[in-house]
């Protein structure tokens, strides 16, 4: 295809092209083509001798494969049949050219080292980019706005290795955009970019190895959903500039992956999702991420965006929030509810000296937190930092080692704390209480104790929407991996308290017009989880010694453990007789008030298999009476 057009900004797009050897674009010596824009594509290959003459504001060209020669570029592949760009024509193109686009359809191959520059805006498109015959050298593609993606829907191509050389993007302003992008043959790809580097449309940048960069901010363009990831380290760090000129846009989405991670340079992404992963050691943190709420002016009306999502996980390492470093999900002044944090170092430490802020600012919903970390011997640091930033709606903890203690207060509507292999002992106050009933769920592989002096409340002023209270749930002993920790205790000691209750509650029984119970009401409940002993004649809580206030009832809870990871997850029908007979002889101790229930309960557990029921007289409808709970 030849286009001339006097529009410089007219456009022209191929899409799920299959590259091919036959459809040869010719643009032999001495031919001039000028306009306000041209357009030289060809699905196959390109010709075009060194004397053509293309004098346009704008020029794209468009090839089955591109090869640019640079400095000492070395020889080509002898059956290449790519359009080749070098010498006087590539001079000529980017000293006359206000706006270069090129486009491959397979890959864009570099050669040599050098400069690919214009003064103006330069674009490359392809589905993948590689280097070739940099000899440890460097490669440079500079330009005031450098675009680069794969808005053709391009093939990548398998890359080589062994690579060296590295691979400089410099320009004020640098967009990876629409369609998925490899970069590969280098040893490093480094950004330079002054005034931000953007992320738009839907898309993704894969390097095969280091990727590092010196940037205002990374921020997101129009529709972002991207993704930057880097085969052996990422490191973007700050230019100091401490701000940019360009705008972002609302509600994008980001992932940044590397080996390790360094982020210095400041996230922008208003209202959306971030998520900064390592793979194989730390994560750290030392700039700002911002995902915060934001006010937007409609003409007269004024209406509010929510505060949206950062997750950060060090999946081989360490976590760290160095001083300085700003974590923000708030929500705007004025309206709106804070967003949510993740925090995940499951095989290493957290450590969290930054800032995190996710308030509601006194009028929408405070913001939710996960922390997934190896070991917290504590809750006081990480409370105290969820505190101060307003992290009040929920707090989900898993340490996946050591025991816990939580002390000190921690404040969520919702408050949830799983020790995979240690114990959970509560020696301060949970607060989970609010204009409605909360949630408390603490679970532990060994005891749960709540000592002394404890309180944890889930207390309500009003009753729910569904005419409910809040709940609490405690268990110990809980299995992992078909496992129980012997001896595992539920402890409520005297002197520890409990509520339960809600302010608005009418006593009376359901006979009683006016009353709660008529209408429907219960406040909340209590319920106390832990195995069965060996005989199965009772479970292993101690005696309750605990102020329990407010609760509508307490469920007592005692569960057995069926692991047919050995029959490959099949209920076989002596399994089927074994669960009934030992249901039927089970006897739960009794309880002292109707408002106390106790029941046995049972957990089948088969890893990595689906449940399969086989044979016998009980299927295919065997239900595991009286057991109450699979």
């Amino acid at each position: 295809m030849v286009r001339a057009s006097g529009d410089p900004n007219a456009a022209s797009a191929r899409r799920g092209v299959t590259p091919g050897r036959t459809g040869l674009l010719t643009i032999g010596d001495g031919a001039a083509l000028a306009g306000g824009s041209l357009t030289l594509d060809s699905t196959a290959g390109t010709s075009l001798s060194p004397g053509v003459a293309l004098n346009a504001g704008t020029v794209n060209l468009g090839s089955g494969q591109l090869s640019i020669l640079l400095e000492n570029p070395g020889s080509l592949p002898p059956d290449t049949s790519s359009l080749v760009l070098a010498g006087e024509a590539l001079t000529s193109l980017q000293q006359n050219s206000a706006n270069l686009n090129l486009l491959s359809y397979t890959s864009l191959d570099l050669y040599g080292t050098g400069a690919l520059e214009t003064p103006g805006s330069l674009r490359l498109s392809a589905g993948q980019i590689r280097g070739f015959n940099q000899n440890g050298g460097q490669l440079a593609i500079r330009a005031n706005r450098l675009v680069l993606d794969n808005r053709g829907d391009a093939t990548a191509i398998a890359a080589a290795p062994n690579v060296s050389g590295d691979l400089l993007l410099q320009a004020d302003h640098i967009v990876l955009g629409e369609g998925n992008l490899r970069v590969d043959q280098f040893s490093l790809i480094d950004f330079d970019a002054g005034s931000g580097l953007e992320f738009e449309g839907t898309g993704s940048f894969s390097a095969q190895n280091d990727v590092t960069g010196t940037v205002a901010a990374v921020l997101a363009g129009q529709q972002a959903n991207h993704s930057l990831r880097a085969g052996g380290i990422l490191a973007l760090g700050g230019n100091g500039n401490g701000s940019t000129a360009l705008d972002a846009a609302l509600g994008g989405v980001l992932l940044l992956e590397g080996a390790n991670v360094s982020l210095g340079a400041d996230v922008l992404f208003p209202s959306g999702g971030v998520t900064v992963r390592s793979t194989a050691g730390d994560l750290n943190v030392t700039g700002s991420i911002l995902a915060n709420g934001t006010t937007q002016r409609l003409n007269d009306l004024v209406r509010y965006t929510n505060g949206g999502e950062i997750s950060l996980r060090a999946a081989g390492g360490n976590l760290n929030l160095a001083a300085g470093s700003i974590i923000d999900v708030s929500a705007a002044i004025g309206g709106g509810d804070a967003g949510r944090v993740t925090l995940a170092s499951p095989t290493g430490d957290l450590n969290l000296a930054g800032t995190l802020l996710g308030s509601g600012n006194g009028i929408g919903s405070g913001g939710s937190a996960v922390i997934d970390v190896l070991e917290l011997p504590t809750l006081s640091h990480t409370g105290s930092a969820l505190d101060a930033g307003g992290f009040f709606a929920s707090r989900d903890y898993r340490v996946r080692t050591g025991d816990v203690a939580i002390d000190g207060m921690s404040r969520a509507g919702s408050f949830r704390l799983a020790a995979d292999q240690g114990s959970i002992t509560v020696s301060g106050t949970i607060d989970a209480s609010g204009l409605t009933g909360g949630e408390i769920v603490l679970t532990a592989s060994g005891n749960v104790s709540t000592a002394t002096g404890s309180h944890l409340t889930a207390a309500g002023q009003e009753f729910s929407t569904a005419g409910k209270g809040g709940t609490i749930r405690l268990e110990a002993g809980a299995q992992r991996d078909g496992i129980i920790t012997p001896g595992a205790l539920l402890d409520l000691q005297p002197g520890s308290s409990f509520d339960l209750g809600v302010a608005a509650l009418v006593e009376g029984d359901q006979t009683t017009p006016g009353s709660s119970a008529f209408l429907g009401q219960s406040t909340g409940t209590l319920h106390l989880r832990a195995p069965q002993t060996a005989d199965g004649s009772d479970l292993t809580v101690a005696a309750i010694g605990a102020d329990i206030a407010g609760a509508s009832s307490i469920l007592v809870e005692g569960y057995r453990l069926y692991d047919l990871t050995s029959t490959d997850g099949t209920i076989t029908s002596d399994v089927q007789t074994s669960i009934k007979m030992t249901a039927q002889s089970s006897e739960m101790p009794p309880t002292p008030s109707p408002a106390v229930s106790c029941q046995a309960a049972l957990r089948i557990h088969s890893r990595p298999y689906l449940f399969s029921l086989r044979g016998g007289n009980h299927s295919p409808h065997w239900r595991p009476y009286p057991w109450q709970h699979l």
